[in-house]
């Protein structure tokens, strides 16, 4: 839009204004998709990955209680994941928008939102590597909270029993 050739019956200042307001529209609109997609994602992915897990422990006949407290650990770590990679996203995209915005001397929604999208995508994958592939004392942390959420769940199970 700013190398759009300016209409000989437009002066320099509506024609700078009406790009201005052309420019803000796209990044109105861009700043709405994200307010809804952001979140979204966010919870697509926990439950993904909820259901996924559910879904494991059935198919190994696994007693209710671990089913559900299995999916409590699931929920809290991927739904942080999720939402901490969403505001790295959402941040990185504002700083990148600005920065460039600055340089080019005009909002450039596109280009923060790419940059956005890499450092949420970064930051999701190191928060998957730290919580389900590192080992630490020979089990992910993904798997020490199941394991320590499992004897919590039978505990308490034995105690409604007696």
């Amino acid at each position: 839009m700013t190398s759009a050739i300016r209409p000989a019956t437009s002066s320099v200042g509506a024609w700078g204004r009406h790009t201005r307001a052309v420019h803000g529209s796209i990044g109105a609109s861009s700043s709405e998709i994200s307010r809804v997609l952001g979140p979204a994602s966010v919870v697509l992915s926990a439950t993904i990955d909820v259901s996924s897990g559910i879904s494991h422990n059935i198919a190994n006949n696994e007693p209710t209680r671990y089913i559900i407290s299995d999916a409590i650990v699931d929920t809290a770590i991927s739904g942080t994941t999720s939402y901490v990679s969403f505001l790295a996203g959402a941040w990185a995209a504002t700083k990148a928008g600005a920065l460039m915005g600055g340089k080019l001397g005009t909002i450039v929604p596109i280009k923060g939102n790419i940059a956005g999208a890499i450092a949420g995508a970064a930051i999701g994958f190191l928060g998957y590597l730290a919580f389900d592939v590192v080992p630490v004392g020979g089990f992910t942390i993904r798997e020490h909270l199941h394991n320590g959420s499992r004897v919590i769940a039978t505990l308490t199970a034995r105690e409604c029993d007696e």
